[in-house]
């Protein structure tokens, strides 16, 4: 299941508020993958909906960082590229966030897991792209693709990419 808390930070120096969200996914195992990936799919979709408007980031953080937060972060950058009408390369988005932060994604289970999500959701149509991005010009070349990733594995070394906005989410 989930828990959702809300509260209130204060800066004892200047005495501003800042109103917080946090988000946990209680359920989802450290060094595992959620039972359900529809239950995965449900809880990234909450989240999404709450940074609808928000001017803060998105905090996303697990036990040590990585594990499950890295899976959080591949899904949500994949629905934003799917949205986008843009091709996702799920190694690439690893090796990525990878750059930034060592051992995103912290198992094989874990990225097999997120890579079946991003496509359930893309066969279901769960995630479209947005109008703006549905139509392409007649004439005007689209951005080719780039050559499929080799095969190394996705646990070797990658990090986190910021989200977006004031919620702290616990994987």
């Amino acid at each position: 299941g989930f828990a959702y808390r809300d509260f209130t930070l204060t800066d004892s120096e200047t005495g501003e508020e800042r109103q917080v969200t946090q988000m946990a996914y209680l359920s989802w195992p450290d060094h595992g993958t959620p039972d359900s990936s529809d239950e995965f799919v449900e809880f990234v979709e909450k989240v999404r909906k709450h940074r609808v408007g928000s001017l803060y980031p998105t905090v996303v953080h697990c036990s040590a960082g990585i594990g499950r937060t890295g899976v959080l972060i591949l899904m949500e950058t994949s629905l934003h590229l799917i949205e986008a009408n843009q091709p996702v390369y799920p190694l690439d988005l690893t090796r990525t966030m990878r750059d930034q932060r060592a051992s995103m994604i912290q198992t094989p289970s874990q990225y097999k897991f997120v890579c079946q999500a991003i496509l359930k959701v893309y066969k279901e149509g769960t995630v479209k792209p947005l109008p703006e991005f549905r139509q392409q010009l007649i004439g005007i070349p689209t951005m080719p693709h780039p050559p499929p990733s080799s095969g190394v594995a996705p646990n070797s070394s990658t990090s986190a990419a910021s989200m977006g906005n004031p919620v702290i989410v616990n994987s």
